[in-house]
């Protein structure tokens, strides 16, 4: 079994395999795909290419290979999870991927779920949760990771394709207009900052978040 260095929610997933990202997703974090964990409800949908899920076949088979690279998701932290219960801004797969991130030494979260993450920070602020500090990544993140990789042409080219799969990415790359690197960094780091000022201590440095 390998060490768990990023562990990675749905919604960023199916993203990433819609816009053609997938390969950056554990590079984000200098990790390879078999240092990461996802939760084990994706698999199974993907290998059916669940039409709920995916907007066409020929993504959910991009993704399958993928994610049969994969290592297991470590075991919650039991602690946390029973600080995280009961939160109805949430829901139980970011609760098992935090409380898994706080029992897997210094690995990191990926998570496209806006909503937790400031709850999330909520409770960080609190003094809460310790164990996620400087763990917790977004979208933007990938994101601005993805740019410097691919250059502004060719990352709004993928994600144009499916532009409606996440709203904030959507208004910051536009569906059709030309947008130069400093203009999508601008609009990334505004997303990222919103994020932080909750929590400063919450989530981890670097790709756009100094």
């Amino acid at each position: 079994m390998h060490t768990v260095v990023l562990l990675v929610d749905n919604d960023v997933l199916l993203s990433a395999a819609h816009w053609g990202l997938l390969d950056m997703v554990p590079t984000l974090v200098g990790a390879t795909w078999a240092e990461v964990a996802v939760l084990a409800s994706l698999p199974p949908r993907a290998r059916k290419a669940d039409p709920k899920l995916f907007k066409d076949p020929a993504v959910a088979a991009t993704l399958v290979p993928y994610l049969a690279q994969c290592t297991p998701m470590p075991d919650p932290d039991v602690s946390l999870i029973a600080r995280l219960q009961g939160r109805p801004d949430i829901d139980v797969g970011e609760q098992v991927l935090f409380a898994a991130t706080g029992g897997a030494a210094e690995a990191f979260v990926l998570t496209g779920d806006k909503r937790a993450i400031r709850a999330l920070a909520l409770l960080h602020a609190e003094g809460v949760i310790p164990e996620l500090t400087g763990r917790v990544l977004c979208m933007e993140h990938l994101l601005w990771h993805a740019l410097s990789v691919l250059g502004p042409d060719e990352l709004l080219r993928r994600v144009r394709k499916y532009p409606d799969r996440d709203m904030a990415t959507l208004a910051i790359v536009g569906r059709t207009e030309a947008k130069s690197q400093p203009q999508i960094e601008e609009g990334l780091t505004s997303y990222l900052m919103n994020l932080n000022q909750a929590s400063p201590h919450l989530m981890a440095r670097g790709h756009g978040l100094d």
